[in-house]
């Protein structure tokens, strides 16, 4: 439980220090741009909370108590931003198996994913050798990974 982010852009950096762990101490996000640096420390950054925010909101437009945060339209807009400002995209795998695998391999193929980086995997997984296995474009991540965008 140690994952965080750092986005480097050429207007600034973001740091995303917590995610399923809290490793880093300080701030949960931190941003630097032209103003300098800006800490965010009221951010509730337990990694449950996100799933717990979407799942009201869903109840609550079903129930047509409240607007969806996200629409379709939304979807549709954000997908090519985030395509083209990553070019890669992330599956996680919990212990990857067999059939795990086939299922996630189809996963990225289906969604026309230009770059696949399998995260959590088991420690069965030998880099070298299964990767080769694995169709163009798609690799295990790895500890110390850096992704290029």
């Amino acid at each position: 439980n140690d994952e965080w982010f750092e986005i480097t852009g050429s207007k600034g950096i973001i740091f995303i220090h917590r995610c399923t762990g809290d490793i880093h101490s300080g701030p949960a996000v931190s941003l630097f741009g032209n103003d300098g640096w800006t800490h965010y420390d009221a951010v509730n950054s337990d990694w449950a909370e996100g799933f717990r925010g979407a799942l009201d909101n869903f109840v609550d437009a079903i129930e047509g108590k409240a607007k969806p945060l996200l629409t379709g339209e939304d979807h549709d807009a954000t997908m090519p931003v985030i395509d083209k400002a990553t070019g890669e995209a992330i599956a996680k795998v919990p212990e990857m198996g067999a059939a795990e695998a086939r299922e996630a391999i189809e996963a990225a193929e289906d969604l026309g994913a230009k770059k696949t980086f399998f995260t959590h995997m088991t420690y069965m997984i030998d880099h070298e050798r299964d990767s080769k296995r694995l169709p163009e474009g798609m690799a295990f991540a790895y500890d110390g990974l850096a992704v290029v965008v």
